[in-house]
């Protein structure tokens, strides 16, 4: 009876972590206190807070704007869009960026449904509108204020040569690889050209070859192939200036190049799919 006792214990112990293991992350913390342009957001479900980041549910957010808006559901594809003044948005369940204006804006989450509302980052909502987010960290609330003024359009923001050659490498050298991954291939990229010893020009970059290949689509041929969707998104997303790979100046597939250079030359940063991301001091 001992030994039954001991072994059902055990099971009960094993079925409560697996229990905690399952509960929404998302439901943690349902006192987040946010206030949008002095409103508060307390219907249910609130603000939340999961990993760090604030969550907030889409709808009650463009309400607290006090603007005029619509937004609709397609249950098929999982994707709420938003239209306002001067504002397109769309935005999927388990999403890792959302679209505004054409521009692709990274959450640094993943959006997802909860007690049936869209629950999406804060910060990258609040840049699509034009407001700016800060938190208090006595009251522990979260404000976002400022006037509602929609981003720019991407045919104004980006810079089509730029993302043309940047989505265009991304594809060819991380095609495969997660959005991620396919967005620090580009912070390389747009590191190398913010640095001296490069040339200041995406395209520059690319191709450059004053110390032998850099890339090897751009001798191949492969960069010219046309870019899925996604790798036009990470484009987009590291032209925003967000970076995943901090400083990095190279990255290297181990599998199939030798990367011991990298190892005794440069300092590591990051892995990300197939690639091993580098930078170096000295450059």
């Amino acid at each position: 009876m001992k030994r039954f006792g001991y072994l059902l214990t055990r099971v009960i112990c094993v079925v409560l972590v697996v229990t905690l293991m399952l509960v929404p992350v998302s439901a943690a913390d349902p006192e987040m206190k946010v206030m949008v342009k002095g409103v508060h957001i307390n219907e249910d479900p609130g603000a939340v807070l999961q990993d760090s980041v604030t969550y907030v549910p889409l709808r009650s957010f463009m309400d607290s704007l006090g603007v005029d808006y619509s937004i609709t559901w397609n249950e098929q594809k999982h994707r709420a869009t938003v239209t306002a003044p001067n504002l397109y948005l769309t935005v999927k369940e388990g999403a890792r960026y959302l679209t505004a204006n054409d521009r692709c804006l990274y959450l640094n989450g993943t959006s997802f449904l909860y007690k049936d509302r869209l629950m999406v980052p804060i910060r990258p909502l609040a840049k699509a509108c034009g407001l700016e987010v800060s938190w208090d960290e006595y009251t522990g609330e979260v404000q976002v204020e400022g006037s509602y003024s929609p981003i720019l359009c991407a045919d104004y923001f980006y810079d089509e040569t730029e993302l043309y050659w940047l989505s265009h490498i991304i594809y060819a050298e991380a095609g495969i690889e997660e959005l991620e991954g396919m967005i620090g291939v580009g912070n390389v990229v747009l590191n190398r050209k913010a640095r001296k010893a490069w040339p200041n020009t995406v395209y520059g970059v690319v191709f450059d070859d004053r110390c032998g290949v850099q890339f090897t689509p751009a001798a191949t041929g492969t960069i010219y192939q046309e870019p899925s969707a996604l790798a036009v998104v990470a484009a987009k997303i590291a032209l925003e200036g967000v970076t995943v790979v901090e400083d990095s100046l190279y990255f290297v597939n181990a599998s199939i190049a030798d990367n011991g250079w990298f190892r005794r030359n440069c300092t590591y940063v990051t892995t990300l799919g197939r690639h091993t991301f580098y930078t170096s001091d000295t450059q």
